[in-house]
């Protein structure tokens, strides 16, 4: 290697070694319980998140997964750090169904790995369940809330 060519290459690797260049590492957050937990398989469901740790990133996201191999990832927005909320996908998983729900401040870390169905195993993170319903009441039900966003305790 000529002296030229090292020294581009030392140039270039300094350049990779920038801190400023790195990606910074978002915490995931943790979860409590979310409002409402049951929507329609159509979609549309303002859900509201609760628990800590959220930040205001433009790669906030929710995670709805389920057993058949389905996930989908939504957008998110941190109303505070202890509550953040996303619009529930349209699901292609036929019937009602329950999906494994995490979140990421960063679009990478997630809560917990998807599928994680024992609470005794210590899984390095929380999830929550949202049940995904297909019948007319559960229709009504998520246009009502999609409608008037509405979050009762």
């Amino acid at each position: 290697m000529g002296r030229l060519a090292f020294v581009a290459w030392v140039l270039a690797t300094a350049a990779c070694l920038d801190p400023a260049s790195a990606a910074e590492y978002i915490a995931p957050p943790y979860l409590t319980r979310l409002f409402p937990d049951k929507g329609h398989v159509v979609g549309g469901t303002s859900v509201t998140i609760f628990g800590g740790g959220f930040v205001r990133s433009p790669h906030a996201s929710v995670r709805f997964a389920h057993a058949s191999g389905e996930v989908d990832v939504v957008p998110a927005h941190a109303i505070d750090s202890s509550r953040i909320s996303c619009i529930t996908p349209e699901r292609t998983t036929s019937g009602p169904h329950v999906a494994h729900v995490s979140v990421s401040n960063d679009g990478a870390t997630y809560t917990s790995f998807p599928l994680v169905e024992d609470p005794d195993e210590d899984d390095g993170g929380t999830y929550l369940h949202f049940t995904f319903a297909d019948g007319k009441f559960s229709l009504i039900f998520a246009r009502a809330i999609r409608m008037n966003d509405v979050v009762f305790f």
